[in-house]
């Protein structure tokens, strides 16, 4: 098994601190509990990587405990790209547990039966190897061909963009938004549904552009493709010349909208309408179709970054526009693949 030293383990916990939108209303983050037992069960695969370990009391009677761990793309941004733990090893695991008392838990850290140290979520750091000499799971190596190819072939706003996990601007829907009597009176009658915050549910503009997966931005004729690796969601932008009118009577309403684009410079510029959803988040905050989104993308000049600008409207929603705004940078290692979600 490969390791990593600890400094060098320390230095990446800034950068890759997560939050699963489930957590805080199933999992008690003022606690932390421990267990040790056998895996019984690996699910590796979106919207969360699941384990379930089973642990024996003093007479030897089993208890099957599920162990909820960050999604696959948010290991995978890490560089574990295969599935760490098997089915049959004995470990322990450290984290977060149910407000419910039912065995569940939010894993932050895992100690392999060969003694080595899985950090689950980065923000937390390393616990095992603090308290003795556990070596940290060392990431897998990335593909250089592919990293040469993504050099290669990356051209201004055309590459593939990472969410800072580390950005204190993330993530960039926090709540807090100037409400409207009617939206907040939603809000406080809203109910978080269990089984859909851990289901493959689907995000709609505005809100998915605060994924922490990777985007992509290509061209499709004319036009341009906005590529997620969240929901594998697929966005058109039709490109418009600068004085060029354009009508979206005829476009049906959807949860990504109607899309129609602008460059000024070097941004981006993107207005979105024909929205369909619901409601904003996963929270409980509305949002009517009369919803009206403008977005701005500049790259910086070396390519290495991506300035992320939104500004939403909603008469039924809110009482002023709602101004956001976040970064992503490049990283040529990165590509976007198949969501692999199936809860």
């Amino acid at each position: 098994m490969k390791t990593l030293n600890l400094c060098l383990t320390t230095l990446l916990l800034s950068t890759f601190a997560h939050a699963h939108h489930t957590s805080l209303a199933i999992f008690d983050p003022t606690a932390t509990t421990e267990i040790e037992g056998v895996v019984t069960d690996v699910h590796w695969s979106n919207p969360h990587v699941r384990l379930g370990i089973g642990v024996a009391d003093a007479a030897g009677d089993i208890t099957e405990w599920n162990i909820e761990l960050t999604s696959l793309s948010a290991f995978r941004s890490r560089g574990y790209r295969t599935a760490f733990v098997e089915v049959g090893e004995m470990v322990k695991v450290f984290g977060n547990p149910a407000k419910s008392g039912l065995p569940a838990m939010e894993g932050l850290n895992l100690l392999l039966e060969n003694g080595t140290e899985v950090i689950l979520e980065f923000v937390e750091g390393p616990h095992y190897a603090l308290m003795g000499d556990a070596p940290v799971l060392e990431i897998d190596a990335a593909d250089s061909d592919a990293v040469q190819l993504a050099r290669e072939s990356a051209e201004g706003i055309f590459r593939v963009w990472n969410t800072i996990i580390g950005d204190p601007n993330f993530p960039i829907f926090r709540g807090n938004y100037p409400l409207t009597e009617v939206a907040a009176a939603r809000k406080s009658e809203w109910v978080p549904d269990r089984e859909k915050l851990e289901s493959c549910w689907t995000k709609s503009i505005p809100h998915i552009m605060g994924t922490p997966h990777p985007i992509e931005f290509s061209r499709s004729g004319n036009d341009i493709l906005l590529s997620f690796e969240e929901d594998d969601a697929r966005r058109l932008i039709h490109m418009l010349d600068a004085n060029e009118e354009h009508n979206d009577e005829d476009a049906v309403p959807s949860r990504l909208g109607y899309s129609i684009g602008i460059w000024e410079g070097d941004t981006l510029v993107v207005e979105t309408t024909k929205l369909n959803s619901p409601y904003l988040d996963d929270r409980g905050t509305i949002q009517s179709e009369d919803m009206h989104v403008i977005e701005r993308f500049t790259p910086s000049e070396n390519g290495e970054q991506l300035d992320f600008q939104i500004t939403f409207t909603d008469p039924v929603a809110f009482t002023a526009p709602v101004k956001l705004a976040k970064t992503f940078v490049w990283q040529p290692e990165r590509s976007i693949v198949k969501w692999d979600c199936d809860a």
